[in-house]
């Protein structure tokens, strides 16, 4: 008995536990925001894969057939293939997925008022939008506008219910088709492409380029291998991704890109890791038009246009983005430079610390290089660049005519025991007008600019430390004993210090009982300093250049002609103590100043002549008697007075 009530009472139990869970469920339902959605297509909306728009509202030929495609990136089908907007299908999904339930009512309750589908303008419908789940699908029409305000009818997939929903909707779906378009062409993640290729047409010869990536560089694999411009061809694909097309064709215009397109222009393919995209352009039949015909290799029936600022240079693809920096080498590895010309030859070698040293000519004494001067050389050889590629393949008439043979400058670059040593040469043709340069060990002949010899200077004067006594130097703790000024060659005394009679009554002598007027022995002691300050100069005188003419006796020879010694600079410094001898003498040789920034000097003791740096011209001009401005100067014009009006009368 106690069994059959135990059993009675868990059957009532487990049916009120299923009612009150029901009813639980029912009110959670209507409390839920998704209830006040319509639900047409119910939950799952976002995994439809299939979307279609029909009816006159779109416009003629402008139905739209789109499809999820494996990747989930839509594509439309109809009116073109094109992949598809993948902001604007998510925006139309969304707005599906969350209509709000604001006013319905059902096909029944229409046809008892004597109504009908016509009457709302659902019996033949201006738009229809179907969605499909494999080989499901559902559809719904979109009817007029409602008599409630901003509102249209809708008749739902079931065919018995009517809606009244907002605009937005069908505003979102009636978007013009260039809206529904993506705009992108090439796809491929920059990082992954690892080649790039071109077919270029030219007057119908075609020309096949392919560029590889090895590493983080590319090279040109075809017509010809050679390094490429790196930087160039990146930047240039980093352009190509961002190719958009700007308009579809369709009808006569597509019907005339099509004929263009037989024989494109340039066809340019760029190769991923697991896919490859090209595209084809062709100049449009009419002259004028600031576009390109074009075509995608994923959607060969669809014609567009694009921008040809994109594609600028690429029918000179070979040429331009071939690498146009010649040499390849680390500037701190280099050891020794050598240049020869046919009348002379220089060579540099690094020492351990650093620092160069020039052999001198016909010697085989090494003297302390300029730094600066060799370093700029090397990176000057490090950047310089062709202007063009004249010969791939020069045959050995072709390097006779070219200068090749024997050329002008021949430049060698040693790296070390373990690496080749480079050597450039450089020629001319017979006429002289092009500088060609040429690897002794690749076949490539480059253009190069004519001022590239002048950085290539072959002589040691050239190269030497600026310095005019590197190796003698008069030491710091010297005290200038004697400071003399004469004319040359006659001697004739100019300023001598300390002071002397001289011929100028500006130097007479003072003595320590004489009046002496204040102001004048402010000029004395000014004078003095700048005695001094001249003394200090050119005792460590760093000159601006030297002359490769070499020093001469009587005159200092520059590219416009000689210019006779003017002037003998004679100064004896005591040395610290200790030194034997004790004194130190230097004589120097001055031209008169040639122009505002040249004047000569020379220095019989090293043969050297030089051209003096703008300070040392400066410095000079404040000590030497009555030197006259730069032949180059001009007084200014005097202003005339203006003229005093008369004064009128009255």
């Amino acid at each position: 008995m106690r069994y059959r009530v135990t059993l009675f009472l868990l059957v009532i139990s487990t049916v009120l536990f299923i009612r009150i869970y029901l009813l639980e469920k029912q009110d959670a339902e209507k409390n839920s925001p998704v209830s006040d959605s319509i639900g047409l297509f119910g939950p799952n909306i976002l995994d439809a894969d299939r979307l279609e728009l029909k009816g006159t509202a779109l416009g003629e030929d402008e139905e739209r057939l789109l499809r999820k495609k494996g990747n989930s990136q839509w594509q439309i089908e109809k009116p073109m293939n094109w992949p598809a907007n993948f902001y604007i299908v998510n925006q139309v999904l969304n707005q599906i997925q969350f209509l709000p339930k604001e006013y319905s009512f059902t096909v029944n309750s229409i046809l008892k008022a004597g109504k009908t589908l016509a009457d709302y303008g659902l019996q033949e419908p201006r738009l229809e939008l179907t969605l499909g789940w494999g080989e499901k699908h559902q559809v719904v029409a979109f009817g007029h506008p409602s008599e409630i305000g901003n509102r249209t009818y809708l008749l739902g997939p079931d065919r018995k219910k009517i809606y009244a929903i907002g605009q937005q909707l069908e505003t979102s779906l009636l978007s013009k088709l260039e809206l529904w378009r993506s705009q992108a062409i090439f796809t491929i993640p920059v990082i992954e492409i690892g080649s790039f290729s071109l077919e270029i047409n030219d007057s119908g010869s075609l020309t096949k380029i392919r560029l590889e990536k090895t590493g983080d560089a590319w090279k040109l694999e075809a017509p010809i291998k050679a390094n490429a411009d790196t930087s160039l061809v990146n930047e240039r694909i980093n352009v190509l991704q961002g190719v958009k097309a700007l308009g579809f064709l369709r009808g006569k215009d597509g019907q005339e890109a099509k004929e263009a397109l037989l024989t494109p222009l340039i066809r340019i393919t760029l190769n991923g890791a697991t896919q490859r995209q090209t595209l084809e352009l062709a100049e449009p039949l009419e002259e004028g038009k600031p576009f390109l015909y074009a075509k995608f290799d994923a959607y060969p029936t669809t014609y567009f246009i694009v921008s040809g600022d994109p594609f600028d240079n690429l029918q000179q693809a070979q040429t331009y983005f071939r690498q146009k920096q010649f040499l390849d080498f680390e500037l701190a590895k280099v050891s020794n430079i050598r240049i020869e010309s046919d009348e002379s030859q220089v060579s540099l070698q690094k020492l351990e610390q650093g620092d160069w040293q020039v052999q001198e000519t016909g010697e085989a004494r090494w003297i302390q290089a300029e730094n600066p001067v060799v370093q700029k050389l090397l990176e000057f050889l490090a950047t310089a660049k062709a202007l063009s590629f004249p010969h791939d393949a020069p045959s050995q008439a072709d390097l006779q005519r070219l200068g090749l043979e024997s050329p002008l400058r021949t430049v060698t670059l040693s790296r070390g025991q373990n690496e080749k040593a480079i050597s450039l040469l450089f020629g001319q043709t017979e006429s002289g007008e092009t500088l060609y340069a040429k690897l002794a060990d690749n076949p490539f002949v480059y253009e190069v600019d004519q001022s590239m010899m002048e950085q290539l200077e072959p002589t040691p004067l050239h190269y030497r430390d600026r310095r005019l006594f590197p190796d003698n130097p008069i030491p710091e703790g010297a005290t200038l004993k004697e400071l003399k000024v004469t004319t040359f060659p006659d001697a004739t005394i100019l300023l001598s210090y300390p002071w002397k009679k001289a011929d100028s009554k500006d130097n007479a002598p003072t003595t320590p009982d004489a009046l002496v007027d204040p102001v004048v022995k402010e000029l004395e002691k000014a004078k003095v300093a700048l005695v001094l300050d001249l003394s200090n100069h050119i005792r460590d005188l760093s000159v601006k250049d030297f002359s490769i003419r070499g020093f001469n006796e009587k005159y200092f020879e520059v590219q416009t002609g000689k210019n006779a010694w003017q002037y003998q600079i004679d100064a004896i410094y005591k040395l610290p103590e200790g030194n034997d001898p004790p004194e130190q003498k230097l004589t120097l040789l001055l031209t008169e100043r040639i122009s505002g920034t040249v004047q000569g000097g020379g220095h019989a003791k090293s043969r050297t002549a030089f051209n003096l740096k703008q300070e040392t011209i400066d410095q000079l001009r404040k000590i030497l008697p009555a030197a006259n401005p730069p032949p180059e100067y001009r007084k200014p014009l005097k202003e005339e007075p203006l003229e005093t009006p008369a004064n009128p009368k009255n």
